[in-house]
């Protein structure tokens, strides 16, 4: 969640920080990835050909604890991810290329453990 917090605050100082009449964009957004926030910032060049930066991140939490069948199960998922990508309009209409980074800090831990210390699995009794 720290990670997250510094990089929204940094894409939202340097959006506030840029020239208005630069076409500076930001978006909000909802992924497989979690929420997350984009900017997105043109980068002029000479001729037909347009060059955009895109500084995104990504971040959802969720918890789970229950017990299903004498196994008591506790889930923890974490997502969160920082982007960095140029993409490159060749024609200058819509279609793009883009390439970039990103750092990847999803995580998910799991664990199972029998209730009363033992388990059955295909009809056979273990301890745990």
């Amino acid at each position: 969640m720290k990670i997250f917090s510094i990089t929204l605050i940094g894409l939202v100082g340097a959006a506030a920080a840029h020239n208005c009449t630069a076409q500076v964009a930001i978006g909000l957004k909802a992924s497989t990835l979690g929420a997350g926030v984009d900017l997105v910032a043109p980068i002029p060049i000479a001729g037909q050909e347009k060059l955009n930066v895109r500084v995104n991140g990504n971040y959802f939490s969720y918890d789970r604890t229950d017990t299903y069948s004498d196994i008591h199960a506790d889930a923890k998922l974490r997502m969160n991810s920082v982007g960095v990508l140029a993409d490159w309009f060749p024609t200058g209409g819509s279609f793009h290329v883009s390439a970039g980074a990103y750092w990847n800090g999803n995580k998910i831990d799991a664990a199972g453990k029998p209730v009363n210390g033992s388990y059955t699995f295909n009809g056979s009794s273990y301890t745990a």
